[in-house]
């Protein structure tokens, strides 16, 4: 079953930045089944090869994989290897490990989110004038939120963004924040997280996006896992663990089906062979 919330008249207008009540952690049962879920769930996209080879082949474009916070590029490499047997040109992003080398301050995180954008914006740029292509960005975690706002600064240089599992609200609402906390004591004030959640939507967006959370998130609350109400954003649940989605193999087909898309041709998700598998909301959840 499928549930679209109303579009309002403004649709042209860039996401606002969401007010909402702090957001609490997942339920600690979802955190527990996040190891034995992602055995699950690349076991199913083993089984379901020969299924997922059916679905819409690529057209040679390039997509770049954004990790996860303390991820690198080996935690992408299976998801790289399935995007180049579609038919894509799949890169890493070439920047590491996707975390600050340290953390004292909301000013030394939003400084790090800064520069890492901009380097990968310097990437993208090479990859669009060897190219003559804009790239298509999978974003999961952390690197959703990189690949939201460039999509939003740099339209020029991004054709569509998939989000896998990203956090766009407050991210006290992870369960990584009490971690961090204990570790880093970084003194919070609402400014400063007003501040980290409108910095992913300066800018006018005209590239789509498309979020992918997870109403069983073990890492992130679904709360705060989808983006604004925009008529180039869309917000799709699926089952899936927060660590498995690059190998869960509805994840999977709704790149194949997301990415498929020509320039300038995007529209909301709307497969009927997903559909009954998938609840797509247009907007943040009230």
């Amino acid at each position: 079953m499928t549930a679209t919330k109303k579009i309002n008249s403004s649709r042209n207008a860039t996401p606002p930045v969401t007010t909402a009540r702090q957001a609490a952690p997942p339920a600690i049962g979802y955190s527990l089944l996040e190891v034995p879920r992602i055995v699950l769930e690349l076991g199913s996209s083993l089984a379901l090869a020969p299924l997922l080879r059916r679905l819409p082949g690529g057209d040679g474009h390039t997509v770049m994989t954004l990790p996860p916070f303390l991820g690198a590029e080996g935690c992408t490499a299976l998801l790289r290897r399935y995007l180049d047997k579609l038919g894509y040109r799949a890169i890493s992003w070439g920047l590491g490990r996707n975390m600050p080398r340290r953390i004292s301050s909301m000013e030394q995180l939003m400084a790090f989110r800064r520069e890492t954008e901009a380097a990968i914006a310097e990437i993208l740029a090479d990859e669009v004038e060897s190219s003559g292509q804009a790239v298509s960005l999978v974003g999961w975690s952390l690197g959703g939120l990189h690949a939201a706002g460039l999509a939003h600064r740099h339209p020029d240089l991004v054709r569509q963004v998939v989000t896998l599992g990203t956090p766009f609200g407050d991210f006290r609402g992870t369960a990584l924040y009490p971690l961090m906390r204990r570790i880093h004591k970084v003194p919070l004030s609402e400014d400063a997280i007003h501040e980290w959640k409108a910095h992913t939507f300066a800018g006018e967006l005209k590239a789509p996006i498309s979020a992918l959370y997870s109403l069983s998130d073990g890492v992130v609350n679904t709360d705060i896992a989808c983006l604004p109400e925009h008529e180039l954003t869309e917000n799709i649940a699926v089952l899936a663990s927060h660590v498995g989605f690059p190998f869960n193999p509805l994840v999977r087909a709704l790149l194949a089906e997301r990415l498929a898309q020509a320039p300038g041709h995007w529209r909301p998700c709307s497969t009927t062979a997903i559909q009954p598998l998938v609840q797509r909301l247009v907007g943040y959840p009230s």
